[in-house]
């Protein structure tokens, strides 16, 4: 931890920007936005206008460094719209450069596989509870911690009763539902 040469607040040491006071510590974007600030500074303030109808003349409006941190919060979506725009030739090489790096970190983010050992079906789920759920056979299958209630309750007959009830609600459900419940997918 370190104090902050702003504000005087305790920050991380690895900080680009302190939470308390919001200026950057980043000798870069404290070079560049100080540019920023002092051609600001010298204009008079402009008219509120309409912002521009296309990303890349909003991009090149709001300046280098400001630009780049707004490409770095774009979805995909985003940043293919302002590939196919007339404006884009017009794009510095650094904001091409950085429009065509967060596109492809975007679109090589691989969602979450199931790994097909570890899936759980949802028919043997509700066999189990069907056939051997007054034990919680089917609660040690899905790898819940409750099984052990219904191992130590078995000759009371209410984990049977129960397991019936749930035997029927996996074998009606779908099979989205269930692994969404139990296996952990998105």
């Amino acid at each position: 931890m370190r104090n902050c040469p702003f504000c005087g607040e305790e920050i991380l040491i690895t900080a680009k920007k302190c939470k308390h006071c919001h200026e950057f510590l980043d000798p870069v974007l404290i070079r560049a936005i100080g540019n920023e600030r002092e051609q600001l500074d010298r204009k008079p303030p402009a008219p509120t206008a309409l912002p521009p109808s296309s990303i890349c003349s909003s991009l090149t409006q709001l300046g280098q460094s400001r630009a780049i941190l707004m490409i770095r919060g774009m979805s995909a979506e985003t940043i293919e719209l302002a590939f196919r725009e007339t404006e884009y030739p017009l794009l510095s090489d650094d904001l091409k450069a950085e429009l065509a790096t967060r596109l492809t970190l975007l679109n090589t983010r691989e969602p979450r596989k199931i790994d097909t050992k570890q899936r759980k079906s949802r028919v043997t789920a509700g066999l189990l509870a069907l056939f051997l759920g007054g034990f919680g056979a089917h609660r040690f299958y899905l790898g819940q911690p409750i099984a052990w209630v219904y191992l130590i309750f078995f000759w009371t007959y209410i984990p049977m009763l129960i397991s019936l009830v749930e035997a029927a609600l996996f074998l009606l459900t779908t099979d989205k539902a269930f692994d969404k419940a139990f296996n952990q997918t998105p």
